[in-house]
């Protein structure tokens, strides 16, 4: 994983973009498992995980592809693509290699600009191209594996895999994402990584700016 600072009136900017154009950010991810969301969040009906829409305006992709030429990506805006995010609820451990091309293994760009030393993204060394991570996680022998950190518990990581919340402990971290503004941070898609809790620490969601390249 690898951090760099942001220009927080670049910050400012984004975080301006992204309110402008909070009306035209769709629905790509809900939550439907009641289960889940009564146990983890006391929530009663399937909610927004998370609202995305792309980046369109000329000076937010400039400032952002200067972003991308400082972590060393050289292909300017072309890299992939970039969206504006807003997150309700924090995502499982996932990792972001596509179901229709599991063969493509770029990197993952996250700029935040919701600020709080409770909102982190956990990153693991641990990698795989399993497009859906409990296919891979299911694979597993977990007992065999030695416990090498407490994050479930530093973190507030029930939500990881919440059938068995305890496996973040088995796997080596790579790094630990802290969400300050002036600051983006990015690692390879295939690197299973999740958000911390940040609804128990009373944020109604996240925003940030997304980047996904595809080498």
């Amino acid at each position: 994983m690898k951090t760099i600072n942001v220009s927080h009136d670049v910050c400012e900017l984004f975080a301006r973009s992204l309110q402008q154009n909070s009306d035209k950010l769709d629905i790509i991810d809900w939550q439907i498992n009641i289960e889940i969301l009564k146990k983890l969040y006391n929530i009663n009906a399937k909610t927004p995980q998370t609202i995305r829409g792309h980046v369109t305006d000329s000076e937010v992709r400039d400032q952002v592809t200067k972003i991308l030429e400082n972590l060393g990506f050289k292909n300017g805006d072309g890299q992939g693509w970039m969206m504006y995010s807003r997150a309700f609820l924090p995502t499982a451990l996932h990792v972001d290699i596509p179901m229709d091309n599991t063969k493509t293994d770029g990197y993952t760009i996250i700029i935040p600009l919701t600020n709080s030393n409770k909102i982190k993204t956990v990153v693991f060394k641990e990698r795989t191209n399993y497009p859906i991570l409990d296919y891979w996680i299911e694979k597993q022998d977990w007992d065999s594996r030695e416990k090498v950190n407490t994050v479930s518990v530093d973190y507030n990581m029930s939500h990881g895999w919440w059938r068995r919340p305890d496996i973040t402990d088995r796997m080596e971290l790579d790094g630990i994402a802290n969400w300050q503004i002036g600051t983006a941070f990015c690692f390879r898609r295939s690197q299973i990584h999740g958000s911390t809790n940040f609804t128990h620490a009373g944020f109604p969601f996240k925003d940030y700016i997304l980047v996904q390249t595809e080498d």
